[in-house]
């Protein structure tokens, strides 16, 4: 409803969000809302695993001049290696087709290195650089699903290559 949408971009805004994630896309009303709120500088990261809800979603956000600000491209895990001391990460390389970028995932319990090489992901390129503790993660690679071991990683469909634009 317009006072829930009027609710979120004033929440938004108290607190001050420069990035925010939507996991549940539907029709992008939300984002949309969300995306009004943030500075010039700030990013919405909106998920769903539904094409047909997101499609939607992202009609009303070109139409509103707030696409841009979320910039999803393919990446082939060149290289993936554990984190020592971190039960949940991996260190991941991957290859967006004009540079290499080392981003650290949450997704250990769920995948070995071994099994991640050479995949396809989508990876959000337009994010700051983080300092974490086991080093600098340069994006985030998306995931679906409660975590742990029912984490799974975004795959492209057959015919994507590494730097292609997520549309």
């Amino acid at each position: 409803s317009p006072e829930q949408g009027v609710f979120l971009e004033q929440l938004a805004r108290l607190i001050g969000a420069k990035r925010i994630i939507e996991v549940g896309t539907f029709t992008g009303y939300s984002a949309l809302c969300f995306a009004r709120a943030l500075p010039e500088d700030g990013m919405l990261l909106a998920c769903d695993v539904s094409d047909e809800w997101t499609a939607i979603g992202r009609r009303h956000w070109e139409k509103a001049g707030l696409a841009g600000r979320i910039d999803l491209r393919i990446a082939r895990i060149a290289a993936a290696e554990l984190v020592n001391g971190a039960d949940k990460l991996l260190k991941l390389t991957v290859d967006l087709g004009t540079e290499r970028r080392t981003v650290f995932a949450g997704i250990r319990q769920a995948y070995s290195p071994e099994q991640l090489v050479g995949r396809l992901t989508v990876v959000v390129a337009n994010l700051e650089p983080r300092k974490m503790r086991f080093g600098m993660s340069e994006g985030m690679v998306l995931a679906a699903g409660p975590g742990g071991k029912d984490i799974f990683l975004l795959s492209p469909d057959t015919g994507a290559e590494p730097g292609m634009k997520v549309k």
